[in-house]
């Protein structure tokens, strides 16, 4: 994963870090949303571009699928108790 944030630049990899954590900390659980990338530039202040990279560098990762709007979470650090279905 670190190999993906290296790529991308030192300002969207932070950010991609700081969703990731969030993503595996269950803060936004498998299924759920991120904010669109306008609200995401808008919290952090950064450029569209920067933000745009950040979240190509987590869909490459499998983590989203980044689609139109809120950004939809695949995966989630904990996967769902069998006994649960």
């Amino acid at each position: 994963m670190q190999a993906t944030t290296k790529k991308i630049g030192r300002i969207s990899g932070q950010l991609a870090r700081a969703l990731r954590e969030d993503i595996l900390e269950g803060k936004v659980p498998a299924g759920g949303y991120l904010r669109t990338v306008r609200e995401l530039c808008a919290d952090h202040g950064m450029s569209i571009e920067t933000v745009q990279r950040a979240v190509r560098a987590l869909e490459a990762e499998g983590l989203i699928v980044a689609e139109p709007g809120p950004n939809r979470v695949e995966q989630a650090s904990i996967a769902p108790n069998s006994s649960d279905k």
